[in-house]
């Protein structure tokens, strides 16, 4: 059985799954969410209840390609940052360092400058006229 399908039958998940040690729970949609201690905050549902999306589903892989895009082109901690206000995924860190190093435009920003040697000055730039 999936985890979902655990948690669907209020089954509890095994110790090796990536889920086991998050407060997770369904919300009323179905959607499985981790819970934390932010309920008395004045955040928005999904900053204080984050969804959980696996790191190896091509839905995570888009959705953390759009937030980068959109973050114009954001770094590592910027964007792992931004997404956890909405998501919980897992092996985050592992999916964002791969689509940041990825990036072709982050690339071409990060390009370095080359460095042209200058010929030097004519004897007539550098003496004193009297």
């Amino acid at each position: 059985m999936t985890d979902i399908e655990l948690i669907d039958n209020s089954e509890f998940v095994t110790a090796k799954s990536s889920i086991s040690f998050l407060c997770f729970f369904l919300n009323e949609k179905g959607i499985v969410v981790v819970g934390g201690r932010l309920q008395n905050s004045q955040l928005s549902f999904n900053s204080k209840d984050p969804v959980i999306i696996p790191g190896k589903h091509k839905l995570s892989e888009l959705i953390v390609k759009q937030f980068q895009v959109t973050h114009l082109h954001a770094g590592r901690s910027l964007l792992a940052n931004i997404l956890k206000q909405n998501y919980w995924i897992v092996e985050g860190k592992t999916l964002i360092r791969k689509i940041v190093n990825d990036c072709i435009v982050r690339h071409r920003f990060k390009a370095a400058f080359s460095n042209q040697l200058m010929e030097n000055l004519s004897q007539q730039m550098v003496t004193l006229k009297d």
